[in-house]
């Protein structure tokens, strides 16, 4: 990972806007994003609208008040992107850890269009759940629907009772359904110790994060989630078995017991 400075925030974002004032060139508006957390988020990572990729990260700096200021720029001709009305949040990794990025969505059209150094407040917003449900449906097809659809259930039910998930237990749901729906895009391949390690760690986070989540939010993903997770698990133990390494599923069991038993 890209090294992080510390300096004081009381300049931390003067020095900021004037490094953004003196280095951006005439084909890019530079701005800076203030973010309470990061998620892995790198220097040289896109900045997207819309799904198209329209600048990148510059710089992060991270503030001794325990935020972080992300310089971004973006080409001239999405400027109308970034308005007064734009909402700045963090994508979160795909499958293979990559694919963070800073999103740019507008909550309506019109606004002013941010000027060049302008600081402005961002997120790791809610939208973690959205992602996953979206990657999902693109490949509903290999994904029979089933894990999806509980997602969507715990969608709804946690914004019918005003529930949110937390950032961090969102992305382990993120990396955990996106490693899976990977391992079933190729019914046939079996996945390699690295990716089933790198799906161990996902249920390791999650794990950690579901014994931090408040009650209410465990139950709903104990009866909404964990049915099909825990059948997904069970396919890619059947799909180990048959080349004699279901032993890799030993350390994703322990945690997945702690789940059950909290």
């Amino acid at each position: 990972m890209k090294k992080l400075y510390m300096i004081p925030a009381a300049i931390c974002s003067l020095l900021l806007v004037l490094f953004t004032v003196t280095a951006c060139s005439d084909d890019t508006l530079g701005i800076t994003v203030r973010f309470p957390e990061i998620a892995g988020l790198q220097q040289n990572d896109p900045v997207v609208f819309e799904g198209s990729n329209i600048g990148q990260v510059e710089k992060i700096v991270y503030t001794d008040t325990g935020n972080y200021l992300v310089e971004i720029t973006i080409a001239r001709e999405f400027v109308n992107a970034a308005t007064a009305y734009t909402l700045f949040s963090i994508r979160p990794a795909g499958v293979d850890g990559k694919d963070r990025a800073v999103l740019l969505v507008q909550e309506k059209a019109g606004g002013e269009v941010l000027k060049e150094g302008s600081i402005v407040e961002g997120s790791v917003r809610s939208g973690y759940l959205e992602q996953i449900i979206g990657e999902l449906q693109k490949k509903a097809g290999a994904a029979e629907g089933e894990l999806r659809r509980a997602l969507e259930e715990l969608q709804k039910s946690l914004e019918e009772a005003s529930w949110r998930l937390g950032s961090g237990l969102q992305q382990a749901l993120a990396d955990i359904s996106l490693h899976l729906q990977s391992f079933k895009e190729d019914m046939k391949k079996v996945p390699d110790s690295q990716e089933v390690q790198r799906l161990e760690e996902s249920i390791r986070r999650f794990a950690d994060e579901f014994n931090r989540a408040q009650e209410d939010v465990r139950s709903h993903i104990r009866e909404e989630v964990l049915p099909e997770l825990q059948r997904e698990l069970e396919q890619l133990r059947e799909k180990l078995k048959r080349e004699n390494r279901q032993d890799e599923m030993e350390e994703i069991d322990r945690q997945m017991d702690k789940v059950i038993m909290v």
